[in-house]
């Protein structure tokens, strides 16, 4: 979630993509999964912009260093 605040945000305003809103789950297994909707006027938008952030070389390089960070911590193999 600390990637979302301060890498994802951040790079959908560079790519103009809006949010509709976002949440986290309280309860069971998912806890600490993100939820978020986006606002698109088409799906030509979505198909555009959503292809250039995925495709944005600062969003790779953070998306790598975090998953990779995220695998390592003892705290990613732990199930409540």
């Amino acid at each position: 979630m600390k990637r979302f605040d301060t890498i994802t945000l951040k790079l959908w305003e560079k790519h103009a993509i809006h949010q509709a809103g976002f949440w986290t789950v309280l309860v069971g297994e998912s806890n600490q999964d993100l939820v978020y909707l986006l606002k698109w006027e088409s799906l030509a938008e979505r198909e555009a912009k959503f292809g250039k952030f995925g495709a944005d070389p600062e969003w790779l390089a953070a998306r790598a260093k975090t998953e990779k960070a995220a695998r390592s911590s003892p705290r990613s193999a732990i199930r409540s």
